[in-house]
């Protein structure tokens, strides 16, 4: 199994940069995730075993074993842990029956099951099992023949003649995500399953051509994700498993055609990255992720500028079939947080050469969209979502300096950052999520905010002006403030720094608010 090289012309590596990709460009993510399988095989490979001699006898036809997603995970924890090598066993024999060899291997079970990659998994009981197979298609894995019962075969749904999609809810080392995976389906919940990945697919191929292309050449596999308690939609991607994407079911196809979209980008920047460094490893934690709620390193916000450069891409989309209001609120908030991040990232100083040129075709993707209008109210609701979410997050992980709070200082640009700020995804909460929902002629229950949406600032600002007095600590009043005031001393303050103003308001220091002011403003 030699390694290949692999490199990009600059038009190939261009049209990943704009967040699509030619044809070819996938076809070299696709070959050198397949090298990367081969790679990690190599020193396993080296030690002598039956299953070693029956994967090398089957490798010049068992490719698609070798694309399956999950042989990443295995193969790392596998180098580890040296002799953890049972499925290698359970591999070898599933790459020889698609090889149609004649073969005899003995193979462990996982919980009395023996899983065949690709293929299915029988179930036997017992710790070993003898899975045989012969030229004329006879499997048997221990007692059970292949197609019959105590077989279960992997799911697969056909989107289109020439592609299709597993539904992987068998492999033992799909737990490679964010969140745990469900374990099999009952035919119901796989039924409707495959029902909203066809809807979804369709979808996909009528309104986003160019992503759809992309996807028949690197996605092979779906794996379901258990829901979070709290609801929502969920879904993640694994760098130890390029070729599938992770996603609690949800209620329609439009759902899933956005979380596949979403996590599809994540899946093929990591496969760039495989290839190319795109930025220096090992930085801090100290960039604003507009989806995120703690700083992020450079790696992770590269991940998400990309990411929801796709979300983007949908909601821009999606506008020319859907009128309603909230799509076009979609459409322009996402575009403002994205191109905002990809500016943050083109800034960060942690960018290779390659990062550069990447970061730069992708931000003028983003500004080319700006171009395309919105009415200007929801421009304006976008604009405050933006506003309110960028505040949340100084208010969660800066804080002002010793000197700041003295005042032998003048403000900084940015506050410390918090060493014990939490993370989590940042959603839409509290007045981000009523601003949202009053597109939809959603009233808030919160009076303060329901004087703010409304344009009643004076008295929006009255409000949340007393409850952070009565409670600092209260970050959905800072925000309110943030939006209501017109008082642009005031205004200009809390947006630069929310934390250090909290600070002196708490202090009983609002005199001092215009002088802070007049330095924000003297600022480079």
């Amino acid at each position: 199994m030699n390694p290949t090289t692999f490199a990009f012309t600059g038009a190939q590596f261009d049209s990943l940069a704009i967040g699509y990709g030619t044809p070819d460009a996938i076809a070299i993510l696709r070959d050198g995730q397949l090298t990367k399988r081969k790679r990690l095989l190599q020193p396993i490979l080296q030690t002598s075993s039956p299953a070693v001699d029956l994967l090398l006898s089957a490798e010049q036809t068992a490719t698609e074993v070798l694309r399956h997603p999950h042989l990443d995970a295995w193969a790392t924890q596998a180098l580890r842990t040296p002799g953890d090598l049972g499925y290698l066993a359970q591999l070898a024999a599933a790459a020889a029956i698609r090889a149609g060899l004649s073969f005899t291997i003995d193979v462990p079970t996982t919980n009395g099951q023996v899983y065949l990659p690709t293929l299915g998994a029988a179930t036997v009981g017992g710790s070993h099992a003898t899975v045989t197979g012969s030229a004329d298609g006879e499997v048997r894995i221990g007692a059970v023949r292949r197609g019959g019962d105590g077989w279960e075969p992997t799911r697969v749904v056909q989107l289109e003649p020439g592609f299709t999609l597993a539904i992987e809810d068998q492999e033992p080392y799909r737990d490679t995500y964010q969140w745990r995976p469900m374990p099999r389906l009952d035919a119901g919940t796989a039924e409707r399953f495959a029902a909203l990945l066809r809807a979804a697919w369709l979808i996909l191929v009528r309104r986003h051509p160019e992503h759809a292309e992309a996807m028949r050449g690197l996605l092979r596999v779906v794996v379901p994700l258990i829901a979070p308690g709290s609801g929502g939609n969920v879904s993640a991607t694994s760098r130890n498993a390029s070729g599938s994407v992770a996603v609690a079911i949800p209620a329609s196809a439009e759902e899933l055609c956005l979380l596949l979209l979403h996590e599809f980008m994540h899946m093929k920047l990591e496969a760039v990255r495989d290839l190319i460094d795109l930025h220096v490893d090992g930085g801090d934690g100290r960039f604003r992720a507009p989806w995120r709620m703690d700083p992020r390193p450079v790696g992770p916000l590269f991940q998400g500028v990309y990411a929801h450069t796709g979300v983007t891409d949908y909601w821009r989309k999606r506008r020319a079939t859907d009128a309603r209001a909230v799509v076009a609120l979609e459409f322009a908030y996402w575009r403002l947080q994205s191109a905002t991040a990809a500016q943050s990232l083109a800034d960060s100083g942690e960018l290779t050469p390659e990062g550069v040129r990447f970061v730069g075709h992708l931000g003028r993707t983003l500004d080319q969209w700006a171009n395309e209008s919105v009415p200007p109210a929801l421009a304006g609701k976008a604009a405050a979502m933006v506003l309110a979410q960028n505040t949340r997050w100084k208010l969660r992980n800066w804080r002002p300096s010793a000197a700041e709070l003295a005042r032998t200082a003048d403000p900084a640009p940015a506050g410390v950052l918090r060493t014990d700020a939490g993370g989590e995804p940042s959603g839409l909460p509290g007045l981000v999520g009523m601003i949202r929902a009053s597109v939809t002629g959603e009233v808030p229950g919160d009076p303060a905010a329901a004087h703010l949406i409304g344009g009643r600032y004076e008295k929006a600002c009255s409000s949340y002006l007393e409850r952070v007095l009565a409670d600092p600590t209260d970050e959905d009043a800072w925000i309110g403030l943030t939006l209501a005031t017109r008082d642009p001393g005031l205004a200009l303050a809390l947006r630069e720094r929310p934390d250090l103003v909290r600070e002196m308001l708490s202090a009983d220091r609002r005199a001092d608010l215009t002088e802070l002011a007049d330095q924000l403003r003297k600022r480079p």
